[in-house]
């Protein structure tokens, strides 16, 4: 029993690890596919929880939470408003750049065309086992294992 209880710790934690790279994955796919069927601009954002933003802010002032550590959501512009169109939470996650070395705070925006405005590498760490999702401009996202540093 003593045997099997660290390995079972360590596989519900590399699940939870999964779960968010599944989710951000997720939040990704489903802004860009909203950009192109809609013709708008989508943001994914870093959120806390879904009540501390409200959905009619001006596109200026949406300001988003300080890190990805706690949840994404993806906000869509309509009329020079955001609306938010989903919300993911998780237990609270360290992610980091690819080298490891700053949390990413970054806002992704999707053109109309489907275009994200930067790459971005979101990176978690388990021991020394790294998770990535990878997002290209071209707006396809990759998860891979070992991309980044921890």
């Amino acid at each position: 029993m003593s045997l099997a209880v660290p390995s079972f710790h360590q596989l519900i934690m590399r699940a939870q690890q999964r779960a968010v790279v599944l989710k951000l994955e997720a939040a990704v796919r489903l802004a860009r596919h909203t950009a192109i069927r809609e013709g708008r601009r989508v943001l994914v954002c870093p959120m806390v929880s879904e009540a501390s933003f409200s959905s009619g802010a001006d596109v200026g002032d949406l300001a988003c939470a300080q890190d990805y550590r706690a949840g994404v959501g993806v906000w869509v512009e309509a009329d020079n408003q955001w609306s938010l169109l989903r919300f993911w939470q998780w237990p609270r996650t360290v992610i980091t750049n690819r080298l490891g070395d700053r949390p990413i705070t970054v806002k992704l925006q999707f053109a109309p065309n489907g275009l994200s405005n930067r790459n971005v590498t979101w990176s978690l760490c388990l021991g020394d086992q790294n998770l990535s999702l990878v997002l290209n401009r071209i707006g396809r996202p990759v998860i891979r294992e070992n991309w980044g540093t921890c």
